[in-house]
């Protein structure tokens, strides 16, 4: 099964520092999508995705692959 993602967000230590904006500030929203493909086997789902981040600092690594074995939560 094929699967396609977006993902966007943050965390902040308090209120005063949530910014609704896009950029590489440790304040600033983080953006990615990605796609990957999940297998179902007898004893455990297995996963693997490829995911890319659209605002990365200079010198960071913009795409990331990620293997999972079992479920998520």
């Amino acid at each position: 099964q094929w699967a396609f993602f977006f993902d966007l967000g943050n965390s902040w230590d308090s209120f005063d520092d949530v910014s609704m904006r896009f950029g590489t500030g440790t304040t600033d929203l983080k953006a990615g999508a990605g796609f990957g493909i999940r297998f179902t086997t007898p004893a455990f789902p297995i996963r693997l995705d490829w995911g890319y981040g659209f605002n990365h600092k200079s010198g960071e690594q913009r795409s990331d692959i990620y293997f999972t074995l079992g479920n998520l939560f």
